[in-house]
């Protein structure tokens, strides 16, 4: 029983990190180290565990953005009628485009240094330092967009699509959020504000498909019950999660988030000086 309830608080903690821009992936290596200081590990692979909690929260971002994904079916099939979505119409193809060229710059910076990426997980110091890292990002790409106004206006180009694929290799770091590095990446290129958070979104949809093959051929065995059960509260959290992100990005509430992530990349690197983050 207690290996669901663990499950279940983990898949809440994926479900509302992974959208708001504060690392999921941050949150749950913070969590597996305080479960395993007080022994209460998972019968199951953290990494794997992890990347199927991504799986739950992929499956939101692919019906929250159904419209979008349909638009793209539509104009490179000709099939059913226009589709009105957060893409720009006839975009879809140039799109396309830019999703593939993030996608490759991603795995180029970030696929030789994989090892080095997963040791980094279980390193406190990493971790606080990441979340100052993103809180940063936010503040930055906050005072962009709202003490200059006019620095937002460009569609997705390819300087854009680069920026973002780097900032998403940047984000396999521990506790530098996906969302917020790439949402951010975006604003400071100067994207439109629904544009950064649809393009951010739709770039997740091949990175974790793609990180979860890669390492699912690595894991042995997993206890299926607990990982599903997992996956069902990040998929309810994640919806949540992410309507009340976009609603938030386009009325300019980043900086929120920054505070936050300033504040807990402060008490995690306290906590690791203090010795409780110490695994025994």
């Amino acid at each position: 029983m207690t290996e669901y309830l663990l499950a279940a608080y983990l898949g809440i903690v994926q479900g509302l990190t992974e959208f708001l821009p504060v690392s999921s992936s941050g949150h749950l290596a913070l969590s597996h180290i305080l479960f395993h200081r007080y022994g209460l590990d998972l019968p199951v692979d953290n990494l794997f565990f992890d990347l199927l909690l991504h799986v739950g929260t992929l499956a939101v971002v692919i019906t929250f953005y159904r419209a979008e994904i349909f638009q793209f079916i539509q104009e490179w099939t000709g099939w059913g009628g226009k589709v009105h979505s957060s893409v720009p119409q006839g975009a879809c193809h140039r799109w396309t485009g830019y999703v593939l060229l993030a996608t490759f710059v991603t795995a180029a910076l970030s696929l030789p240094f994989e090892e080095q990426l997963e040791q980094s997980f279980s390193e406190p110091v990493s971790m606080g330092l990441s979340w100052i890292f993103t809180g940063v990002l936010l503040l930055v790409s906050w005072w962009l967009s709202e003490r200059k106004p006019g620095h937002q206006g460009k569609d997705i180009n390819l300087p854009i699509a680069i920026a973002v694929g780097v900032f998403q290799a940047i984000s396999v770091l521990p506790a530098v959020s996906r969302s917020g590095a790439t949402i951010a990446a975006a604003l400071l290129m100067g994207a439109r504000k629904h544009e950064a958070v649809t393009f951010s979104f739709l770039i997740s949809i091949p990175a974790i498909s793609g990180a979860v093959l890669l390492h699912a051929r690595k894991v042995e065995h997993i206890v299926w019950g607990p990982a599903l059960f997992g996956v069902l509260f990040a998929m309810i959290f994640g919806w949540l999660a992410l309507d009340l992100l976009v609603k938030w990005v386009v009325r300019g509430r980043l900086v929120g988030f920054s505070v936050y992530c300033f504040g807990i990349g402060i008490v995690t690197l306290f906590l690791w000086a203090a010795g409780w983050l110490a695994v025994p």
